[in-house]
């Protein structure tokens, strides 16, 4: 079983000294709604499409969808507020289990350790009230997780949804970190920042070997794909980055606004993370299988139906984006992009819309609308891959002046152009 380490240029990450792009899946409820067999198909499935990474969370998420499994870490009597004195060992045993199979499948787990709704200090997620563990049962539960999933060797997510609005919440996290690197002192370890968040107190920012961002499910906020990659990007001390909350295929828009993020939008936030710095990898989320969905589940407390219902599970995870996200994980191992840098000064005209990435002797554009281009400098061939069909052609293209003009290329949806000095 190898582990993940951070490569030496501080941008990538390694595998056997290989290197590894983080292809993630949003899984965060498998551990309570999952059945077995259910789990071997979706794991199947998911190995099938090239994803390389799990994301799930050790205790229940406060969003899951509602289920009959009964699969709980402690005694509950409405199956979403617990009893924290008291931990169920089948339920860790049996998470073990859920690991070991997607570790044989090649899938790596990356594991939420504590959800912000079990933290003090951080706005409350449980209808009623909140759901914090009490300190006194920090310990026992941390060591408990750590000693659960350490064999897998997984990454660590030492937050969820972390809000660092309150000194309690600072401390409460130092404290779970301090405690988890106790007991599972190897493995990369991440903060799991909420939606648009690109900062961690100085306190924290020390147990994190990677910088995880969302730019998540707000419509108007999907700058943030490139805004937050880029912010992250320029810290100090340098750390891989990726986007591991972009928006969710599915999901409806955030605020109650009407509509849903459509393959063509997930795809977008995908490509315009790569090229703005987050090159370490991206994750996908389908929306239904983060949750994962059953339309006649229990009601959750915490669900305030402020947003879209998802699919069913077994719907989702058939959702078309997984393989627009698979195809780019393709693309960048097979090519060796994974230290692409943003170059926008390239580009003359579109320069807000359109993404430029520099590899070597390859310019990357990511190109959302097809229209024609200026860039600085001559190119001596372009390629223009459809990110919408995975078919690519050769660009024609005219140099003077120490400019470059691209026509349009022939696709009718997004493109990624590559050229080449």
């Amino acid at each position: 079983m190898a582990t993940l380490r951070v490569s030496e240029n501080r941008r990538t990450l390694l595998r056997d000294g290989q290197p590894f792009f983080w292809l993630a899946d949003t899984c965060w409820s498998a551990f309570t709604n999952i059945s077995d067999q259910e789990w071997e198909e979706y794991l199947d499935l998911r190995a099938s499409q090239g994803f390389n990474v799990l994301q799930i969370s050790a205790l229940p998420h406060p969003y899951r969808c509602g289920s009959s499994l009964g699969f709980l870490p402690f005694p509950s009597q409405d199956g979403f507020r617990f009893d924290f004195s008291r931990m169920d060992p089948l339920y860790f045993d049996r998470a073990a289990w859920m690991c070991s199979r997607a570790v044989e499948k090649g899938l790596t787990p990356a594991i939420a350790v504590l959800w912000q709704n079990y933290v003090s200090g951080i706005r409350t997620t449980a209808a009623g009230g909140d759901n914090v563990i009490p300190e006194a049962y920090l310990e026992p539960i941390l060591r408990k997780i750590a000693e659960t999933f350490r064999p897998f060797q997984p990454v660590w997510l030492l937050s969820g949804d972390a809000d660092w609005t309150s000194p309690e919440a600072v401390r409460r996290y130092g404290m779970a970190a301090d405690l988890l690197s106790r007991y599972a002192p190897e493995g990369l370890r991440a903060w799991y920042m909420k939606e648009r968040c690109d900062e961690v107190p100085a306190q924290l920012d020390g147990y994190a070997d990677l910088y995880l961002y969302q730019s998540g499910q707000d419509r108007d906020a999907q700058a943030g794909a490139v805004t937050l990659a880029s912010a992250l990007l320029s810290r100090s001390p340098r750390k891989p980055v990726l986007n591991a909350g972009p928006c969710f295929e599915q999901a409806g828009y955030s605020r109650g606004q009407y509509g849903r993020f459509r393959r063509g939008e997930i795809r977008a936030a995908m490509w315009n993370s790569l090229l703005s710095g987050a090159c370490a990898g991206i994750t996908y989320g389908a929306n239904g299988v983060w949750n994962w969905q059953k339309y006649g589940m229990p009601r959750n407390p915490a669900d305030s139906g402020g947003g879209m219902q998802g699919f069913e599970a077994r719907q989702a995870i058939l959702l078309p984006g997984a393989w627009d996200y698979s195809f780019g994980r393709r693309l960048f191992e097979e090519s060796g992009w994974t230290m692409a840098e943003p170059c926008q000064e390239t580009l003359v005209n579109y320069r807000n819309e359109v993404r430029a990435a520099r590899v070597e002797n390859l310019l990357l554009l990511y190109v959302p609308t097809n229209v024609p281009l200026i860039l600085h400098g001559t190119y001596s061939s372009c390629t223009a891959v459809d990110l919408d069909a995975y078919a690519k052609c050769d660009v024609p293209r005219t140099s003077q002046g120490g400019k470059t003009y691209l026509p349009l290329h022939p696709y009718f949806q997004d493109a990624l152009l590559i050229l080449e000095c």
